[in-house]
């Protein structure tokens, strides 16, 4: 996809080493010129990388929405977005939720114990070659694993926009009024602002926090590391992502 390749090129570390490459390039005719794109595309590769500026940017999104108990669930419905699969799962014959769809799994599978409340999962195929829905790699999981079954399928969402609009339909006709959305805390902004945007009335049930390791404090903080460097291009995404979402949608 089209949107894909921008991320890759544009966001760290894509846009950083084309910076260096395009400094490389210059070298023979623009010795100034290349000098300072090589040394910028290096330096902002390095800060990106620093668990000071990663998690600094993941705490202006994962910030806004606390945690909550299963005691303050509001909604009659819990609403798991999907988030991506694993497509080289051979151990379970054949694709599976990714990491951080696992970790939204489970928490919904923890409120949904804690309140009986009815679970919608939400999330379809992105690309040609995936057979199965993320909903439907979600229910597996929910019913072998933690013993779920109240469930509802939303099978055809390929982003978070359209997560909140297939949702939506399926609220209206069954007459629910409020939903407890579960996504990762630095994802809740987008999530939330989707199903608000939609007109869903929509409580907020974050998971997923991300913070640094012990290896990723004190000294540590200001030096290279790739899970940094990871969580940054994540917060990024999320913040590009925001922008381009109010403006289209």
């Amino acid at each position: 996809m089209l949107a894909d390749l921008l991320q890759t090129l544009i966001l760290p570390p894509g846009g950083p080493l084309l910076l260096a490459v395009f400094g490389l390039l210059l070298a023979r005719r623009f010795r100034r010129a290349a000098r300072a794109a090589l040394v910028g595309g290096l330096a902002l590769l390095w800060v990106f990388s620093t668990p000071l500026l990663a998690y600094t940017l993941v705490d202006t999104l994962q910030g806004r929405y606390p945690a909550i108990q299963p005691d303050a669930v509001t909604g009659e419905r819990l609403v798991a977005l999907g988030a991506g699969r694993n497509a080289n799962a051979p151990e379970y014959g054949g694709d599976a939720p990714s990491p951080y769809a696992l970790e939204r799994l489970r928490y919904t599978a923890h409120l949904a114990r804690a309140t009986g409340t009815p679970v919608i999962l939400s999330g379809g195929t992105v690309y040609p070659q995936e057979q199965e829905s993320e909903a439907r790699l979600g229910a597996r999981l929910l019913v072998e694993d933690y013993g779920i079954a109240d469930l509802q399928l939303e099978e055809h969402s390929r982003n978070t926009w359209e997560n909140a609009l297939n949702t939506r339909a399926l609220l209206e006709r069954d007459g629910v009024r409020r939903v407890t959305v579960v996504t990762q805390a630095w994802h809740m902004p987008r999530a939330m602002w989707c199903f608000e945007h939609a007109g869903i009335l929509a409580q907020a049930a974050p998971t997923g926090f991300a913070g640094p390791l012990g290896d990723e404090q004190g000294l540590y903080a200001v030096l290279p590391s790739a899970r940094a460097l990871a969580h940054a291009r994540l917060a990024l995404r999320e913040m590009v992502g925001m922008a381009w979402y109010r403006a289209v949608y």
